[in-house]
């Protein structure tokens, strides 16, 4: 997988290019009935850093080798039933595909090391959601057509893929611009908690991680205040096959903390929770820098294409009990910290 360091490389170029003029800035807006296909995909590569394992007040960590790689895809179909102001107001999306892969190797730091495969699934797969955009709550109501699952996987559903809160505010003539830091979300975890779940059969205690975001299911790693800042620029617009394309080169630094208590607690397996294990508490730190575009074309205002990616870092905490040699439980801390890269792209395209 390809790194890339964020830097201000990109934005300084990108300015000292444009020239003054008249900045065309799309708007969302097309005919009733658009179907619009999209597809994103998001690839993960960390290598564990540093690991800390006390229990019962004593260190016991031992140097292991540790690594995740991992893709994650969406595709999906979108056909806008309203829209205004900017946006759609009544969306059906089809999830038509919601997969994953993740390759685990773990082993001593030195020596033999062992590969555990797995792949993942969503009950979305296959189903059907309205988006309603409610002005006067300034928020999206959303319900189930037809193929109905637990209402529960409605809630944290996000409708924006097309990275609108990345545009800038109606009005602003500059070609640079700052956007809000939890508009990340919209790129790294895009439609929101997508339900996708890794077989514990196949991979046991190892799947936990990747259930609060370490190379799987961002979006539990974003689930807490995003600080950090996301600046835009402008580049010259694009043409191909006859349509206009506007161009933002984006730069992102964020992070987030989050509590993962919850989730790492109902991720123990039938074995670990008969053994005595439990958890107390859980949190995860997660940061990115990274650079890269956005592109929407200008006569429709969808997004046409994002291409994202850069350095990522991700810490878990936990305490809480293992069951004991002697019998009974000992308290355990345990601290792990990963570092490696992530990249992000897909887009959508016009299917009339």
């Amino acid at each position: 997988m390809r790194t890339h360091l964020a830097s201000g490389v990109l934005l300084a170029a990108a300015s000292a290019l444009l020239a003054p003029g008249r900045v065309e800035t799309p708007s969302f807006d097309v005919p009733i009935g658009t179907r619009i296909e999209r597809e994103f995909e998001l690839e993960h590569f960390l290598e564990l850093k540093a690991l800390r394992t006390v229990i019962d007040g004593v260190e016991v960590s031992s140097p292991v080798r540790a690594e995740v790689s991992s893709t994650q895809r969406l595709l999906a179909f979108d056909e806008v039933r309203a829209c205004g102001d900017g946006r759609p107001t009544v969306l059906r999306r089809l999830f038509d595909a919601l997969a994953g892969n993740a390759a685990l190797r773990t082993g001593p730091a030195e020596g033999t090391t062992s590969l555990v495969a797995l792949r993942a699934k969503s009950p979305l797969e296959g189903v059907g959601v309205v988006y309603t955009w409610v002005p006067e709550e300034g928020a999206w109501g959303r319900y189930f057509d037809a193929l109905e699952i637990e209402e529960g996987a409605l809630a944290e559903l996000r409708q924006d893929l097309d990275a609108l809160a990345f545009l800038p505010p109606k009005g602003h003539a500059d070609r640079a611009w700052s956007v809000p830091s939890d508009a990340v979300r919209d790129l790294l975890a895009p439609a929101g908690e997508l339900s996708l779940e890794f077989d514990a059969t196949e991979g046991g205690a190892l799947v936990r991680p990747l259930r609060v975001g370490l190379g799987a299911n961002l979006q539990h790693a974003l689930d807490g205040r995003i600080q950090g800042a996301i600046e835009a620029r402008w580049l010259e617009p694009r043409e191909k096959d006859g349509r206009r394309f506007a161009v933002a080169a984006v730069e992102v630094k964020a992070s987030c903390a989050a509590d993962q208590s919850a989730r790492y607690r109902s991720s123990l397996t039938f074995t670990e929770f008969s053994s005595g294990m439990t958890v107390a508490a859980a949190q995860s730190d997660w940061s990115f820098e990274g650079t890269g575009e956005l592109v929407w074309d200008l006569a429709t205002g969808h997004l046409a294409s994002l291409d994202l990616e850069g350095t990522q870092s991700y810490a878990l905490r936990w305490s809480g009990t293992v069951p004991s040699p002697e019998g009974g439980t000992k308290p355990i801390e345990e601290s792990v910290t990963f570092e490696g890269t992530l990249h992000a792209h897909g887009g959508g395209a016009l299917k009339r």
